[in-house]
């Protein structure tokens, strides 16, 4: 049986128990709310959308960033936090076939840039990772274990330079989009939290 936390993962059969005979309040309140929560789930899988949509990403001046014109459209479950949550809110006003361009200021996307997320490393530290260059990125952990991803900023002869931002924090960007399908999600996608390929289907 799933924990009782897992309401967004399955439907909450028999995790309720109704009072003794006789407790009739206590009976009706139990009743009442596992009936929200059961009409809960179900609106969950009517709201929750699979969305796939085309896009092409640039920055201020134009330059393109990004762009699944040359491939398959990304396609994503809604409300998942899978993609940046000003384009969410965006696609999701829109019909198949639309077309539109999202604009996002550098905190409505991947951050400001802070400086204090730059460190330097003794070069002796990497030196065990052949063909470093600038622009590669590292995995590390941060203060609290969480994985980080760390971008060479700079190499000298002694210093190494790793820059903890995301490569697109402190950028402006735009988003030309195309919606090109939307469908409600399956109950076995709400389950496992992502997009399965067409019609639901998981396949592997």
């Amino acid at each position: 049986m799933k924990r009782r936390s897992d309401l967004s993962e399955a439907p909450p059969w028999g995790t309720f128990s109704l009072s003794p005979s006789g407790a009739k309040n206590s009976q009706s309140v139990q009743i009442f709310l596992w009936i929200s929560e059961l009409l809960g789930y179900f609106g969950r899988m009517s709201t929750t959308q699979v969305i796939s949509f085309h896009y092409t990403l640039t920055d201020p001046s134009g330059k393109v960033l990004d762009s699944s014109r040359e491939s398959e459209p990304l396609q994503f479950l809604s409300g998942t936090g899978a993609i940046l949550e000003h384009l969410e809110s965006a696609l999701l006003k829109m019909k198949v076939g639309d077309k539109q361009r999202v604009d996002l200021k550098a905190e409505q996307g991947y951050g400001v840039y802070h400086e204090d997320r730059v460190i330097e490393v003794e070069r002796a530290q990497v030196a065990h990772l052949k063909d470093l260059k600038v622009g590669d990125q590292l995995a590390a952990s941060g203060p609290n274990g969480e994985p980080v991803v760390l971008t060479v900023k700079s190499m000298g002869f002694e210093k190494v330079s790793l820059d903890g931002n995301h490569p697109l924090a402190g950028v402006d960007l735009s988003f030309d989009v195309e919606m090109m399908e939307t469908r409600p999600a399956t109950a076995e996608e709400i389950e496992h939290g992502h997009a399965h390929g067409p019609g639901g289907h998981h396949h592997h």
